[in-house]
């Protein structure tokens, strides 16, 4: 089907001057009705100027050839008001038909706008969402760095243990030899009852200071383990992170599938929206042509304003239609903020972990000290 104008200008074989004129009285009514309508959406109809063409040849055949009653004005001029009724109808018929292929183009353009429309606020939400996953990884890689600095505190912290017990181990053989030495001087000294005195003094001291390494040993121990069980959980906590990570990293790469997709969808829609701009330049021509024909249409107005009526309940659905998709909106705005909680909570852990391993440095550092 070739786009053409929608209809040629009908060649009008018969009809008096005066109907003309009460015709014309007509134009300012009409031309307001099509001033309105000249702006709606256009599309491509087949061209009728061969049914004109046709009715003006047969009219002018009629009028031509000679019959029986041409002596009867009366008969001839019904016959012309008929074949310019038929010709009316015609023109009514196709005329209604571009009236409806008009109104289905223009809901077909509302859809694909409203596509473009979802299209490109999917691809926003798609950008914000792989801009919240890149700022997870830059927290997941910052606790990963603070995780080794505990490992390497707790290595730190188990090496000074280690140089506790050596120096132990040496306070004991000291105490040995000193033990030795108390018996030779015992056994060489007379004065055996204060040697012994000072020994016992020199025991007790010896006892309680070895019974001080030991709570501290204690001590150390159950820093030891409570270390090992923070570690623990940190671990832990670190999986479960790790595994969120994976998660939202999935997630980013089928946004990305899913936004190379949209993407692929929307050359076509623009190479339509093109098409139908043209389409409608030519349909705003055909209007402009069918205005020099309104006098034809005075008979038509009443059905057109039914069709008007019919229009304006498509339009309230319309408006129902864009009410559900603000719902889907909200929706949608309800799963972003679901989005940001998770990410709060994360760091909120991340916060809790740093405050652990703060507080592990400080008890260190006692230790140190």
């Amino acid at each position: 089907m070739d786009v053409v104008e929608a209809f040629d200008k009908p060649k009008f074989c018969v009809g008096d001057a005066s109907r003309e004129e009460e015709e014309e009285d007509d134009d300012d009514t009409l031309s307001l009705w099509f001033h309105k309508k000249r702006h709606t959406t256009t599309l491509p109809v087949k061209r009728v100027s061969d049914v004109n063409n046709s009715l003006c040849g047969s009219m002018k055949k009629s009028k031509v050839s000679p019959t029986p009653y041409d002596d009867v004005p009366a008969m001839s001029t019904d016959k012309s008001f008929s074949t310019l009724k038929e010709e009316l109808v015609l023109v009514e018929k196709s005329f209604e038909d571009i009236r409806s292929k008009t109104q289905v183009e223009e809901r077909r353009l509302q859809s694909i706008k409203r596509d473009i429309e979802d299209c490109c606020e999917d691809l926003e939400n798609k950008k914000k969402e792989i801009s919240y996953v890149g700022r997870i990884n830059k927290a997941r890689k910052k606790m990963q760095g603070e995780t080794n600095k505990c490992v390497k505190d707790f290595v730190a912290k188990e090496g000074q243990l280690r140089l506790m017990e050596d120096l132990i181990g040496e306070r004991k053989k000291e105490l040995k030899t000193k033990e030795l030495e108390l018996h030779q001087v015992m056994d060489n000294i007379s004065k055996q009852k204060e040697l012994e005195s000072h020994v016992k003094e020199l025991m007790n001291d010896l006892v309680s200071k070895q019974k001080h390494f030991e709570s501290h040993i204690k001590e150390l121990e159950s820093k030891e383990r409570q270390l090992e069980g923070r570690l623990k959980e940190h671990e832990s906590e670190e999986q479960e992170f790790e595994g969120r990570v994976n998660e939202l990293e999935s997630k980013e790469r089928h946004f990305k599938s899913e936004v190379e997709e949209l993407n692929t969808k929307l050359m076509p829609l623009k190479g339509q929206l093109k098409e139908l701009a043209s389409k409608e330049k030519q349909l705003n021509g055909q209007v402009k042509e069918l205005e020099s024909k309104k006098r034809q249409f005075e008979n038509r107005i009443k059905e057109l304003e039914s069709k008007e009526k019919q229009h304006e309940g498509r339009m309230k659905e319309h408006a129902s239609k864009e009410r559900e998709f603000e719902s889907q909106m909200m929706e949608q705005q309800s799963k972003k903020k679901l989005f940001e909680s998770q990410v709060e909570e994360l760091k909120s852990k991340e916060r809790h972990t740093q405050g652990q391993v703060k507080e592990l440095e400080s008890k260190a550092k006692q230790l140190d000290g």
